[in-house]
């Protein structure tokens, strides 16, 4: 059972092999990593960078709701937007950006059903 939903901000990095992209191109390849999971729903991505960095990726800044898993020694909402950053690290490669949490919603009673 789910405790909340929270909506985070990250940056997300792609590795590329072509020297240029274009930003149709671009966007084309992070749609095509836009998950929907069990408990990851990517709402919205937005500023792309089709260019490569020193590391040949390109990037993309992405908002992502996340149902976190209820657990019954937490008590404070802080301690699942937290859960609910470790979470979107260990889905996506953000390579050590900053994941904001940009809103939560508990839920009383518990959420039984996940996003898919």
């Amino acid at each position: 059972m789910f405790a909340c939903k929270v909506r985070c901000r990250t940056t997300v990095f792609l590795k590329v092999e072509e020297d240029e992209l274009t930003l149709e191109e671009a966007k084309a390849r992070f749609n095509e990593v836009k998950k929907q999971s069990r408990v990851i729903s990517v709402k919205k991505i937005y500023d792309y960078k089709h260019w490569k960095n020193d590391h040949g990726e390109i990037a993309a800044t992405m908002e992502v709701d996340v149902l976190v898993r209820h657990d019954p020694y937490v008590d404070y909402m802080a301690d699942y937007e937290l859960r609910a950053c470790r979470i979107i690290r260990e889905e996506f490669f953000t390579a050590g950006t900053a994941i904001q949490a940009l809103d939560s919603q508990r839920f009383q009673p518990l959420r039984k059903r996940p996003f898919r």
